[in-house]
């Protein structure tokens, strides 16, 4: 069932994301509905009313984001309330109920020219390609030394193609990758990230650091599995760069064949730091493991999530549990064999790094949650879009909650599997520590 309301007045539980009870009036007696929430979700995003003013000093856009989203809630007809006051049970299925509720919200962006010069030579620098008709004189493989600062000081607003002069004057300058001579992770090497940071730009720099890493991944898992402190210095350098842009705003608009109308999409340098995250994950490679870890270090436990909250990853099978590291950034996903999941064993339910903690709601879910609707875990197997992943998601979570033991591969239901785990874990976690009061100084007599 769909609630459409026109005049955007969605009930304050729905907003609140609570469960609730509502009674409704039919004839002589009131139906008694409980509500139990479910989801919150975009169900879409249009750009309308599109505009471009074109000057010599400036390009303005301005169009409208209009956004629909959507809560669902699970709705039981439970009782009637009669007249005399007594509640007479019902015995009906639950229902799917729907909310939705629609905003448009208007922009503006103005381009300078300047901007629009360092725009154009990041994409050059980006893909070595040039426009139809020009000659290409450098490839991908080129690094280039903070060139836009010498042009801010030629260009001049309208006076000629930045384009062209950029095409025409850029020369392979013979560098190299300059992160490479540096120790990964140490502070002469967050230094010089920093430095290229402010040269370079953020992503220009992500860029450089995922080259460095596929070129010396011996050096990157021995930092990863070796040296714990330089391995955080460097995934949180790198988390504060992917996390200094919008992923969806960096290229501004396009135009492709399937939807002509400008939009906001995932840049490439974003769309490989997603997929990059599946070198920056780690986890214990067994249940056993991760217990024993737990055990040795009360400090910095692995967290077992509720069956709920790892639905995502029960596509393969719903005995599968999820963990996260003490700081969130780590996830394990273990199957019925007690093994972790990985990229070469299960793709699609493996765990993954988190560039946001999930308890930042917000920041995980635009960093980490939405780009996996479009990209999916691994390059591979692309994401299903919002819906069709979130649905999957509830179905799995439904299947372990209220299968039927019959159903299941093994003696042991999912549920009973999950229990078994977490008794497993609880008996490390640490004991809260009491403190004693002192006890006030009695007078002497």
């Amino acid at each position: 069932m769909n609630y459409w309301d026109p005049t955007g007045r969605v009930p304050a539980e729905v907003r609140a994301q609570e469960n609730f009870t509502e009674y409704v009036e039919v004839g002589n007696y009131q139906e008694q509905w409980y509500y139990d929430f479910q989801s919150h979700y975009t169900v879409g995003e249009q750009t309308q009313n599109y505009q471009e003013q074109v000057s010599e000093e400036a390009i303005t856009l301005t169009w409208d984001v209009v956004t629909t989203v959507g809560w669902h809630y699970t709705a039981t007809h439970r009782a009637n309330l009669m007249e005399g006051g007594m509640l007479q049970p019902v015995n009906r299925s639950p229902e799917d109920h729907y909310w939705y509720e629609t905003t448009r919200t208007g922009y503006e962006k103005v381009t300078t020219a300047e901007e629009l010069m360092e725009r154009n030579y990041e994409t050059l620098i980006k893909h070595g390609e040039v426009p139809e008709g020009s000659t290409q004189v450098f490839s991908e493989s080129m690094s280039f030394h903070n060139p836009q600062e010498k042009l801010k000081t030629l260009m001049k607003p309208g006076n000629f193609n930045i384009l062209s002069y950029v095409l025409g004057k850029i020369k392979d300058n013979g560098t190299t990758n300059q992160l490479n001579k540096y120790t990964m992770g140490n502070q002469a090497y967050i230094n010089k990230v920093n430095e290229l940071v402010d040269k370079n730009g953020a992503y220009n720099t992500l860029e450089l650091i995922m080259d460095d890493v596929e070129f010396r991944e011996e050096d990157f898992n021995n930092m990863k599995y070796s040296y714990d402190e330089r391995y955080r210095e460097f995934y949180q350098k790198f988390n504060e760069l992917v996390l200094s842009r919008n992923p969806k705003s960096y290229k501004g608009y396009r135009h492709t064949d399937d939807n002509p109308a400008p939009h906001f999409y995932y840049s490439d340098t974003f769309e490989r730091a997603h997929y990059f995250r599946n070198k920056l994950n780690k986890a214990p490679q067994t249940l056993e493991e991760l217990i024993e870890f737990n055990k040795n270090n009360p400090d910095k436990q692995w967290k077992l999530l509720k069956p709920i909250k790892s639905a995502f990853h029960m596509n393969t099978s719903v005995y599968n549990v999820k963990f996260v590291s003490y700081d969130g950034h780590f996830e394990g996903v273990y199957n019925k064999e007690r093994q972790l999941l990985t990229k070469e064993n299960n793709p699609i339910d493996m765990g993954t790094y988190n560039l946001v903690d999930a308890s930042d709601g917000g920041g995980h879910n635009k960093y980490d949650v939405t780009p996996y609707y479009e990209f999916g875990n691994v390059k591979e197997i692309e994401g299903l879009g919002m819906g069709e992943e979130a649905s999957r998601a509830f179905n799995n979570w439904y299947d372990y909650k209220f299968g039927n033991e019959n159903d299941f591969k093994y003696k042991q239901s999912p549920r009973e599997n999950y229990s078994e785990i977490k008794s497993q874990i609880e008996q490390y976690k640490p004991v809260p520590t009491m403190h004693k009061l002192p006890l006030p100084e009695l007078p002497s007599l």
